[in-house]
């Protein structure tokens, strides 16, 4: 099976969809890399709780809006 994808590269909005589609292995490395080594770093080494639920909190979001767009950040790296 092929698939072909067409750009009007003198359409300014077709060139916004062609840098996407092409960076878009870029933008799948940078998703998995703040979901998963950012958070081990943040919460590598000793802090307060309050710290560390903060973190937490921050993530549980991040999961929920990957969540709300299908987003399956493993699926699109691995």
């Amino acid at each position: 099976m092929k698939s072909k994808i067409e750009f009007n590269l003198n359409d300014p909005e077709d060139v916004i969809s062609f840098e996407i589609a092409v960076r878009s292995r870029d933008i799948a490395t940078v998703l998995w890399e703040i979901t998963t080594n950012t958070k081990k770093g943040l919460l590598s080494g000793e802090y307060s709780e309050e710290f560390e639920n903060g973190v937490e909190a921050v993530y549980k979001k991040l999961y929920e809006i990957l969540d709300e767009y299908s987003i399956n950040v493993d699926r699109l790296v691995n």
